[in-house]
């Protein structure tokens, strides 16, 4: 059986098939293994494989999660009709850490749509026109929705540096720009 699945594996483009087998030993799903505590009930294949998840992968005592984004976007201006170019550097970056209470996860994405849900049920989108379901791409959507975040202490540290395009001769690879900080 192993070998059947190692092969299967390899079929389907895996390259380390006994990275894969090794973690559904872990799981109790090993070959010829089945669940290694058996489950109550009639449940359907996700549901049994939700539960064991839930089991396998429960925080230690004080073991918490964290939540980290960062975004990088260089925004270039000029450098037409002799002007010369200029780039900023724009940075934003959300750390958030879970507690005893709360998972991190729960916290962003749970204050999130609690934040846009109040915004809806207070009427705050229905005064400037917005109506229907929309992605939060509108400054009329987002703002107030990244001020009452920012109350919650859901806020992004922004941060913007100038830099300096490396010149055409410089570069070592046609075809391709690098940007140096100052």
């Amino acid at each position: 059986l192993e070998g059947e699945a190692w092969r299967r594996l390899r079929a389907a483009g895996v390259e380390d098939p006994a990275r894969v087998l090794g973690a559904l030993a872990w799981l109790g799903l090993g070959i010829g293994g089945g669940l290694s505590s058996p489950l109550s009930g009639n449940l359907s294949v996700i549901d049994a494989f939700s539960a064991l998840l839930e089991e396998k992968l429960k925080y230690a005592p004080g073991e918490v999660d964290m939540v980290a984004m960062r975004h990088d976007i260089i925004v270039a201006h000029g450098g037409k009709g002799g002007e010369e170019e200029h780039h900023h550097h724009h940075t934003s970056t959300l750390l958030v850490y879970g507690n005893e209470r709360d998972s991190a996860m729960a916290m962003t994405v749970g204050k999130t749509a609690a934040v846009a849900t109040d915004l809806v049920l207070q009427g705050e989108l229905q005064k400037a026109k917005i109506l229907g379901v929309l992605a939060p791409t509108l400054p009329q959507i987002y703002l107030p929705m990244l001020d009452r975040l920012a109350e919650e202490g859901l806020a992004f540290d922004e941060q913007c540096q100038v830099v300096v395009p490396e010149r055409k001769d410089q570069q070592k690879d046609e075809g391709q720009e690098d940007v140096f900080l100052e």
